[in-house]
């Protein structure tokens, strides 16, 4: 049911259309009938009517001087002006305030209610009209937030002319204004504990985290806001009236979102702070310098904040590692089983690297190559690709290390890993080859041309690694292990037989009897003789 107000100075016409009018029937309510256009108005604040008939000649605010009002006043409410005039004039004013119908009087009950059910078509339209509009922006207000992440998204990653800048951030609310602006990006550092607590979830879910805390702790902040990029990174966007008070500004925000983050849900991050720019259209400058110093910051040493330009000067490093000069260093000392010395070789290497690298994915790919080398070095058999499977583990795990401190650790553990292995090899291969020599020996021990180098032949090996390791696990040297064994088997024939020393000495390998005479008494302390005789 829509509102109308009549106006008429004559009160027979005003009564005559209120009472002959079915206005309820028509869709409309009488909210009132004024005699001039002042008392008009009263009824028009009261009541806000959407309708007003209103006569034109009236004393102190004539019907044209109202539409006037209702015009500026209340440019919803339509006006019908009721005439006994005809002429242009009177019209042309007419449409100037924007009538909705002009009729010349006298006018019948019927003229009237075709012209009510016009005026209220027209009424039924706006209403539409208006319900709609106020549908899109409820729905454009309930997705501000959204639309203004997608603004700020799109501002950090394309180029955007400072007159559309502004226009947006007026448009979505954001009163972000000051002389220095920057962007300030968060980098996960330690989720584990995180991860303990909710074992089955995704990465999503610690970004999401990470994302919806920052946010609660900057809806507070006049000087800043947040936003979600694209890659899985938290961007905060600050502005201040001085480059001072802005990195004030972001460190102390900064710190309470990692002070947060740590208390509640046991994440660690750390910020990487970009340029300082002088204009909000100039964050995409600085988010695109701290995303450059994230690439650097795996150089640095660990911490909570890290400011781009303190890293700048990484980016122009670009030389060259030379793998295979690292790798036969390295082999050297695992296949010399050199401990120290091949933790003094790793802190060259990597010094070589702060040198000559710069960015992450090249150095974890110097590194793995330098590992791979390392492994086809000491081990040529075929085993070797089944013997490293677990260091080989080790290596592609080493992209995930935040830094290359950490990268280095890891690095030593596999080199240790490699010696380890290739020690355990030479031990027990040393041990075999000592067995089968003191095999060959037993069998051998009789022919008096036996020597260290018809060992050596025998096992295929130099006579200096051969001794090395025979000594090491007999406690004999060669000489002597064929000295005892020699002895021994000459003792059990004086035992058993009767054979003379020279036939003893000939049967156990001696050609001269009189050396193994010798021999044999300084191995025992008797000479053959005597021991033949107290064994009788």
């Amino acid at each position: 049911m829509f509102k109308v107000l009549l106006v008429d100075d004559e009160i027979l016409t005003r009564e005559a259309i209120s009472r002959n009018i079915p206005w309820e029937d028509q869709g409309f309510y009488l909210v009132g009938a004024a005699e001039n256009g002042q008392d008009a108005i009263g009824y028009i604040e009261k009541e806000r009517p959407d309708l007003v008939i209103t006569d034109i000649c009236m004393p102190y605010m004539d019907g044209l001087e109202l539409a006037s009002y209702v015009y500026q006043k209340h440019p919803d409410t339509k006006v019908v002006i009721l005439s006994g005039h005809d002429e242009f004039e009177y019209a042309r004013h007419a449409l100037e305030y924007r009538v909705k119908e002009y009729i010349v009087k006298p006018v019948t009950s019927l003229e009237l209610k075709e012209v009510l059910k016009r005026v209220k078509l027209s009424l039924e339209e706006d209403a539409r009209q208006k319900a709609h509009i106020e549908r899109i922006q409820a729905e454009y207000e309930k997705n501000i937030p959204v639309l203004r992440e997608r603004f700020l998204r799109k501002l950090l990653e394309e180029k955007y002319s400072k007159q559309d800048v502004f226009e947006q951030m007026r448009n979505l609310g954001i009163q972000l204004q000051g002389q220095y602006y920057a962007v300030a990006l968060l980098d996960l550092e330690d989720a584990s504990e995180f991860c303990m607590i909710y074992p089955d979830q995704e990465q999503d879910l610690v970004d999401f985290t990470i994302g919806n805390i920052a946010n609660e702790i900057m809806e507070g902040n006049k000087q800043g806001i947040m936003v979600h990029l694209s890659e899985q990174k938290t961007a905060l966007l600050f502005a201040a009236d001085g480059e001072e008070e802005l990195l004030g500004e972001v460190k102390r925000a900064c710190d309470r979102i990692l002070q947060a983050l740590w208390d509640f849900v046991k994440i660690k991050v750390s910020v990487v702070v970009g340029e300082t720019v002088r204009e909000p259209y100039g964050w995409r400058d600085s988010c695109q310098s701290a995303k450059e110093a994230l690439e650097y910051k795996f150089l640095s040493e660990k911490k909570d904040y890290i400011h781009g330009t303190d890293l700048k000067e990484r980016k122009h490093i670009n030389g060259h590692i030379p793998v295979h000069h690292w790798s036969d260093k390295l082999s050297l000392c695992i296949k010399l089983n050199r401990k120290e010395e091949l933790e003094q070789e790793i802190e060259a290497l990597f010094s070589d690297i702060l040198e000559n690298c710069c960015l992450k994915k090249d150095i974890i790919l110097y590194i793995q190559n330098t590992l791979l080398s390392i492994i086809v070095a000491v081990e040529s058999n075929e085993r070797a690709e089944k013997e490293y499977l677990e260091e080989r583990s080790m290596m592609k795990k080493l992209p995930d290390n935040k830094y290359l401190e950490d990268v280095k650790s890891a690095f030593i553990n596999i080199c240790f890993s490699i010696m380890d292995k290739v020690a355990g090899q030479k031990e027990g291969e040393g041990r075999r080859q000592s067995v089968l020599a003191m095999d060959y020996i037993e069998k051998n021990y009789m022919d008096p041309n036996m020597s260290l180098s018809m060992v050596c032949s025998y096992l295929g090996v130099s006579i200096s690694y051969f001794s090395v390791i025979f000594k090491n696990h007999t406690g004999e040297t060669f000489v002597e292990a064929l000295t005892r064994i020699r002895i021994e088997k000459s003792k059990k024939l004086m035992d058993t037989t009767d054979y003379r020393a020279y036939e003893i000495a000939e049967r156990v390998g001696y050609k001269d009897p009189h050396y193994f005479s010798l021999i044999f008494k300084k191995v025992t302390g008797m000479t053959p003789s005597e021991y033949a005789k107290s064994g009788r």
